[in-house]
């Protein structure tokens, strides 16, 4: 992986201002990797998926649109309710078009997932959905509690796996009452996400 080619592209695309959450969520990732006892090629993977995740989130509608146009895929792709989400659907195309030969399945679907998560998620999607929501720069409310739950469980607990599932399922938590709060619209993913990961919980 040419990391250097990567984060001069990045600069363009994702912005300056943006950059530390790129750059914090790469080092999660290396953290995450790192206790899950992922091979080097399982980390390098994850590494990519957390550089590239938010490679179209400046874009403008028009963009997001205009990315699913150029590589054929269906507007209906979107959920529309919820623009924010949109980057993680355009961010895994544009990423596979702007870097054909690193990003493979894995890569492309940690990418995909990284917003709203998804019933069934791999092991690399789950560190990676996790990293983005407690990388260092974090300084929202939920994104330091969430951090502090995390490795506090995982000081005190011997099965990583599980700690995994339950931060994962708080996490969702705090994402579905917020947007209940707000009254925003929930991701289907998000609550299939949700239910999947508290069916294998019990």
């Amino acid at each position: 992986m040419k990391r250097d080619s990567i984060l001069a592209i990045l600069k363009n695309t994702v912005g300056e201002r943006r950059m530390p959450h790129v750059l914090g969520t790469e080092e999660e990732c290396l953290r995450l990797a790192a206790r899950f006892g992922l091979s080097e090629t399982e980390t390098e993977t994850l590494q990519l998926a957390a550089l590239l995740h938010d490679i179209t989130k400046s874009f403008s509608r028009d963009e997001h649109l205009a990315v699913l146009r150029r590589v054929g895929v269906d507007p209906a792709v979107l959920f529309l309710p919820s623009e924010k989400t949109w980057h993680a659907v355009t961010g895994a195309l544009y990423a596979k078009e702007a870097f054909p030969t690193l990003v493979n399945d894995a890569v492309l679907t940690a990418i995909r997932y990284h917003t709203t998560g998804r019933a069934s998620m791999s092991l690399l999607e789950k560190l990676l959905y996790l990293a983005d929501y407690i990388e260092p720069t974090r300084t929202f409310h939920d994104c330091v509690q969430l951090r502090q739950f995390f490795y506090d469980t995982m000081a005190s607990e011997n099965h990583p796996e599980a700690v995994l599932t339950k931060t994962l399922i708080l996490s969702f938590d705090m994402t579905i009452r917020d947007l209940v709060r707000l009254r925003c619209p929930i991701h289907p993913d998000t609550v299939a996400a949700r239910n999947d990961l508290l069916s294998k919980e019990g």
